[in-house]
């Protein structure tokens, strides 16, 4: 079988064959964990992935629907792809870890369900970034928006549906528009292949290119979470932990970020983006929400939602960024994805553990889960921009790309960002560590301690190793 299809294959095998599973339980589980390692075994052993001018680039047609229409997967995706891909397939292998701990710690309900979806949901996000045409693109884009769904409802309580039925209509809505921009392009230029394009709109005509441009650019912002259309996100961390870590830091709005790059450099193009006035309005739309979620983040007593307000901010760190420099966005694309991913792992042992939840209830949890707090604490400075982990090297590439006359505003917007990350983390660490309130060391769960540590301790390494280059 090709590479490329056994990888986009065996997640969504697996979480069928989980679905199946029924009660047996420990191959269930087996699928599940070992799923990730097949995947990112794969795409490591991908022979393009050495060198892609070596090989022919080579659409593989899943789906031919002629006149140039079809659902494609690629074996050369470009640099922003490639990125993502391998994000999610790394931390795919700790969260299948983390995921099955926290099911059986906290007895969740139905959980051969949540097992299928949460394989279901990784596996497009995979789908999604080997995509070689933007119709495959959004099959796969609204696959995980459909798989995403019912986990962020899974507790089946009023405000679990409620957070679900929300998250639907924004991502249906943000969908729907996104879908009438991809017709226009392909109903003028006949063709949907971004992989290897650096602007697709040549062929549409000036009337309809701007709106063009509007529908792609708002469709991608639901997902990733652009205000005013955010308010999906905070909500549906009424879900498991598992959910809110795949969330944030490994498929769905790591997915918007995605999109919003690939229609800014692949689609549109960074010439159009210039001549149209449009890299304005999306530097303008990023810093807002820069600045606004990271002022509400400030003022969340609830661990999760400081840190989901905490990822609208960081979102559109990558995004501002990546109008200026798209290398640059991509470093803090990974770094986000490995630090935040161990904070919300972080919390859901917390709420495991002591069934803490509020951050005014925190006082000393550092000496009851040591370990854990550690992590908490080397990833939060990260956050913040401090070493040793990954953000510190990526916040400082940030504030050292400034553009021109850009320098002024690109720059404090960015020190303002950086400041009220600490406002909003540092006294968490604080409270953990140095109230006079000193709690009983509980022990803290290997199944969910383990790949958290693994994950911030590859951040660091990666940051030293970039420092070193």
């Amino acid at each position: 079988m090709n590479s490329i299809i056994s990888i986009l294959l065996v997640g969504f095998i697996a979480s069928f064959l989980i679905s199946i599973s029924g009660s047996k339980t420990k191959i269930r589980n087996f699928i599940f964990i070992t799923s990730p390692f097949i995947v990112f075994w794969k795409v490591l052993n991908w022979p393009s992935f050495e060198n892609v001018f070596q090989y022919e680039i080579k659409n593989i047609d899943l789906v031919n629907f002629g006149e140039n229409l079809s659902l494609s997967i690629t074996n050369s995706p470009n640099a922003i792809s490639q990125v993502f891909l391998y994000v999610v397939t790394f931390l795919w292998i700790f969260a299948s870890f983390y995921t099955i701990s926290y099911v059986n710690k906290n007895s969740i309900k139905k959980s051969t369900r949540f097992l299928s979806l949460f394989t279901l949901a990784v596996s497009s996000a995979i789908g999604l970034s080997i995509s070689a045409n933007l119709l495959t693109f959004f099959i796969f884009y609204e696959l995980l928006t459909i798989a995403t769904w019912p986990l962020v409802s899974h507790k089946e309580t009023k405000e679990a549906i409620g957070a679900g039925r929300r998250y639907l209509i924004y991502t249906l809505s943000g969908a729907s528009l996104m879908v009438l921009g991809i017709a226009i392009i392909w109903k003028y230029s006949g063709n949907l292949d971004f992989q290897q394009s650096a602007g697709m709109l040549d062929e549409v005509p000036l009337r309809l290119r701007n709106l063009t441009i509007g529908l792609l650019l708002l469709g991608a912002s639901v997902k990733a979470a652009i205000v005013p259309l955010h308010s999906w996100l905070p909500r549906a961390m009424v879900a498991p932990t598992p959910v809110s870590a795949l969330l944030h830091a490994v498929a769905v709005v790591k997915a918007g970020v995605f999109a919003m790059l690939i229609m800014m450099k692949n689609v549109i193009g960074e010439n159009l983006m210039l001549e149209s006035g449009v890299s304005k309005c999306v530097l303008i739309a990023s810093g807002i929400t820069i600045i606004y979620s990271s002022l509400r983040a400030c003022g969340e007593d609830s661990l999760k939602k400081r840190l989901a307000y905490s990822t609208i901010a960081h979102l559109s760190y990558i995004i501002y960024a990546g109008v200026l420099n798209v290398g640059i966005a991509l470093i803090h694309f990974v770094a986000h994805a490995l630090m935040k991913i161990v904070l919300f792992m972080v919390a859901g042992m917390i709420q495991t553990m002591t069934k803490k939840s509020k951050i005014s209830e925190m006082d000393g949890i550092g000496s009851a889960l040591p370990k854990t707090f550690a992590v908490f604490t080397v990833s939060a400075l990260g956050l913040i921009g401090l070493p040793p982990a990954l953000g510190f090297l990526s916040k400082f590439f940030l504030l050292g790309s400034f553009p021109g006359n850009l320098d002024f505003l690109y720059g404090w917007i960015f020190i303002i960002a950086g400041l009220l990350s600490g406002v909003y983390l540092f006294p968490i660490i604080v409270k953990g560590w140095f109230s006079k309130n000193k709690l009983k060391k509980i022990n803290e769960e290997k199944g969910m301690l383990v790949p958290m540590i693994l994950i911030a301790v590859s951040a660091c390494i990666i940051t030293f190793l970039g420092g070193g280059n």
